[in-house]
């Protein structure tokens, strides 16, 4: 049970810990790329009655996994609001993936494809992960980032879903806005969500914005400028695209005069 279950320093010295970029790390993420081209192309011309079992079997795996984590840290550790939460971008990102399955509704898959997206596949990259599979942590680290990246896969390639420019200021917008409310939880919480009331202990990316923008709370000028280039490259597949539209609509206008 200590393999599925254990907890700190008891399961680290039976079993070590995960570490990045090992075989087990990168069996992985093989294992998530080859799911997210399968599972949309399998649900590619299904019938819409499939389509919805599908959305909520995808819902409540999501739930589970999440539940789980909770369930696990609140037995072994006790849950502490200030570090318990559902305030950071990949919790935003989980909800509203999950709003998504369920409505359908434009504006989240939107925050669904930045967030998810851009916060999900950092994630998996370089894991803050210290327990193996088969753990119940595993299971709940790698099964949420999995889907972040999954639910608006299968909006692009099965329903058509896409993105514009105003879909990414739009986003940016949000979350900015997502930023603001964390700011003002964390000052009556006495917490450090998403690292925008201070900065975090250990090594980080915010190092070199304190270096470039200076300390609290102007390093978040940095933290907003990075978000808008990673929004910015996840928006590109679809720009070019709606940049060659546009061309080609000029030139068969021009044609015509």
């Amino acid at each position: 049970m200590n393999r599925f279950f254990g907890f700190g320093e008891d399961y680290f010295r039976e079993f070590g810990k995960f570490h990045a970029f090992t075989p087990e790390h990168f069996l992985m993420l093989a294992g998530c790329l080859a799911l997210w081209i399968l599972i949309p192309l399998a649900m590619r011309n299904r019938s819409d009655r499939a389509q919805a079992l599908f959305r909520i079997c995808l819902a409540l795996f999501m739930m589970s996994a999440e539940s789980s984590w909770y369930i696990w840290y609140g037995i072994q550790h006790g849950l502490d609001v200030k570090i318990s939460l559902p305030l950071q971008l990949c919790s935003f990102a989980l909800y509203s993936s999950l709003i998504l399955l369920f409505t359908g509704k434009q504006i989240f898959f939107e925050v669904s494809y930045f967030l998810g997206l851009g916060g999900a596949l950092q994630a998996l990259i370089t894991p803050n992960l210290e327990y193996h599979f088969p753990h119940v942590r595993w299971y709940h680290f790698t099964v949420i980032h999995f889907t972040l990246i999954l639910v608006p896969l299968y909006f692009i390639i099965v329903h058509k879903y896409r993105i514009t420019y105003k879909s990414l200021f739009r986003v940016m917008g949000i979350s900015s806005g997502l930023m603001a409310f964390v700011m003002i939880m964390n000052q009556i919480l006495g917490a450090n969500y998403m690292f925008i009331n201070g900065q975090p202990e250990f090594p980080s990316m915010i190092d070199l914005f304190v270096k470039v923008f200076g300390p609290w709370p102007f390093y978040i000028v940095g933290m907003l400028l990075l978000a808008f280039f990673v929004f910015l490259l996840l928006y590109l597949p679809f720009g070019e695209q709606q940049l060659a539209a546009f061309i080609r609509s000029k030139r068969r206008e021009s044609g015509d005069l």
